[in-house]
């Protein structure tokens, strides 16, 4: 069977969204497991809303001495606890 490099990357990209639904899918249940369509948003209104990334928190970068200070403390914490 032959298949050229544009049907071997269209195969490629419905392999992974497939993979990013089962994962989706996965998501919900764990967080709805008793939904019901009253309070709870269908799957299909979940996966378009992690599709779009709606779902994922929009942070300013961190600058580099915040990184540190917070890098510091957790240090400090590690070496009280192995006193």
């Amino acid at each position: 069977m032959q298949m050229n490099a544009e049907e071997g990357l269209f195969l490629i990209r419905k392999a992974v969204e497939k993979e990013q639904e089962e994962r989706a899918w996965q998501f919900w249940i764990s967080i709805y497991p008793h939904a019901d369509q009253d309070r709870f948003p269908s799957f299909e209104q979940f996966l378009s809303k992690i599709q779009r990334g709606d779902s994922q928190k929009r942070h300013s970068p961190m600058t580099a001495e915040i990184a540190i200070a917070k890098a510091e403390a957790i240090k400090r914490v590690h070496q009280r606890k192995e006193e």
